[in-house]
């Protein structure tokens, strides 16, 4: 039992140091983001927000630590976001009643099995949607690498919908949301541009981020 034990605290030891010696191999790397909107989608963006968000999506599984910096304080990536066309579309909400087919057990026959009485039930549906869409144009620069940086465009889309149907005299509610396999909380208009955001441009980035820098954060020459 006491080897047992000395064992086990060997193993817990061996993975804190190999999660330790992981989180120091990570190099800070100085990024600047620069958002830029035009007239119709900057009234909806909080820019100090989204940028940390933005942040915060290209830090997720990343081989070097992005740290946002002035763009004159001579940063390592300059990544340059422009969105237009911003449309964040109301909340629709509107309700169905659907007739479910039902039996209730009344008793038992002269062999001891349940007999029952076919019924109907009025299950109360509740539908929740709202649309949004938007361009995004972006240019992501390595200080490091010689080749010029390339423009790519996203145009986005993201539709909640989520029903939710109740039963009367059932105290089970079920929820289930189109987009997502999982039950998702209704978006605030404010989550909307992030949403459309990881669409694809934050997976866009990550991808060439996670190119570019190697696994001990140092950056991969380009040619």
């Amino acid at each position: 039992m006491k080897q047992l034990l000395t064992l086990f605290l060997l193993v817990c030891f061996a993975s804190f140091s190999s999660a330790q010696q992981t989180k120091k191999s990570k190099n800070t790397v100085p990024v600047s983001i620069i958002i830029s909107a035009d007239q119709t989608s900057a009234s909806q963006i909080d820019l100090p927000v989204y940028t940390s968000q933005i942040l915060a999506e290209l830090n997720k599984s990343q081989n070097a630590e992005f740290v946002l910096v002035d763009p004159d304080s001579n940063p390592e990536v300059i990544i340059d976001i422009k969105v237009s066309n911003l449309k964040i579309g109301q909340r629709i909400q509107r309700s169905n009643n659907k007739t479910v087919p039902t039996s209730r057990v009344t008793g038992t026959d002269a062999n001891g099995r349940p007999t029952s009485f076919p019924g109907v039930l009025i299950r109360e549906e509740t539908i929740v949607e709202r649309n949004s869409s938007a361009n995004f144009t972006t240019t992501l620069k390595v200080a490091r690498n010689t080749s010029s940086p390339a423009e790519k465009e996203f145009n986005s889309l993201y539709s909640f919908s989520q029903t939710t149907a109740t039963t009367p005299g059932d105290r089970i509610s079920r929820s289930t949301t189109i987009l997502k396999p999982k039950q998702l909380s209704e978006p605030k208009t404010e989550e909307f541009l992030l949403l459309l955001s990881k669409k694809d441009l934050t997976g866009y980035l990550a991808g060439e981020l996670r190119k570019t820098f190697s696994l001990n954060g140092q950056t991969k020459r380009t040619e």
